[in-house]
């Protein structure tokens, strides 16, 4: 593609370089380039944003249970090796802002996939030499890519790029069973406390967070812990808009055909989701775990304050009684 040729030209000729803030040149100049240090004008990192916004453009309107689907799967692996290679073109040129934006989108392609998955990925990104070497990822096992690039992130991106970083990286803790981990991170943070001021695809990306850490703490058995890391998400009733994962009417309210196309605008693919069957269950399991001791013990005693825990679960159990 044109990126990827822009790029070898500019890995190849490392006395060229390009700036957004750069003067503009005659066309007659290029007739008497000698080989010497040259600026152009343009901008290397909107076309990265355009090309990766065109590919999630893209898997929104295909059918996911369609071959067509995996077929445009497959340019995900060359679209994150021309992001690796931005990258490296940023960090030797010094564009700060730049990499700060190119290093957010390699970890939106990685954070929701498993380490096995993403080895793969980074396999066919070193295979090529002419990236040259990077000195925010130094190599080694997944998780210390991920990390590598989260915590230069959070050392030099403005504060909306950090919150972005430190959820997806929560989020990757979390799928990987570090629970711990996720948990200490949210906690230091403070993200909970201004994720409702951020923009909607930060609130959603918070959402996602706080969804993968409530099953990472099933796995591990931390049935409280699930629970109050799911309460809200599904006692909202809108779980499918506040994951971006589907398009509701509201009961009160019917959307127009303009705020219908902007929630879709939002959704996101559909391998990226998390499943809401699941997620589900796993609030389901821990509040009849947490609920069923306290109404044992309430009608133990009946001077016991009858207050439900989980009202979501004390409705549904009513109603199946009431059948």
């Amino acid at each position: 593609s044109s990126i990827n040729e822009l790029l070898s030209t500019l890995e190849a000729n490392r006395q060229l370089s390009i700036f957004e803030t750069a003067d503009a040149h005659d066309d007659d100049s290029d007739v008497a380039y000698a080989g010497e240090e040259a600026t152009l004008r343009g901008s290397v990192v909107s076309f990265i944003d355009r090309l990766d916004d065109e590919f999630t453009r893209s898997l929104q309107t295909i059918d996911p249970h369609t071959p067509d689907y995996i077929e445009r799967m497959r340019d995900s692996v060359p679209l994150y090796v021309t992001i690796a290679r931005a990258q490296s073109y940023f960090e030797r040129a010094g564009l700060q802002e730049s990499l700060c934006r190119v290093v957010l989108r390699r970890i939106e392609h990685l954070y929701y996939r498993t380490d096995q998955v993403n080895s793969q990925v980074e396999a066919a990104a070193a295979a090529l030499k002419t990236s040259g070497e990077s000195r925010i990822v130094s190599g080694g096992d997944i998780e210390s890519v991920v990390h590598g690039l989260c915590t230069f992130l959070y050392q030099h991106a403005d504060p909306l790029l950090r919150m972005r970083a430190m959820l997806m990286h929560i989020f990757n803790h979390a799928l990987h069973k570090r629970y711990y981990v996720a948990r200490d991170l949210l906690l230091m943070s403070h993200i909970q406390e201004s994720a409702h001021q951020a923009d909607i695809n930060t609130q959603v990306l918070y959402n996602r967070a706080l969804a993968q850490m409530g099953l990472a703490a099933f796995r591990l058995g931390l049935v409280r812990e699930a629970f109050e890391h799911t309460v809200e998400l599904m006692s909202s009733g809108h779980q499918r808009e506040l994951l971006a994962q589907g398009v509701g009417q509201m009961r009160t309210q019917q959307l127009s055909p303009a705020e219908e196309q902007l929630q879709r605008q939002r959704q996101l693919p559909f391998h990226i989701n998390i499943n809401l069957e699941l997620l589900e269950c796993v609030f389901l399991t821990a509040s009849m775990l947490i609920e069923i001791p306290f109404m044992a013990s309430a009608n133990a005693n009946p001077e016991t304050r009858r207050t439900a825990t989980c009202r979501v679960f004390r409705r549904m159990l009513d109603y199946n009684e009431r059948q």
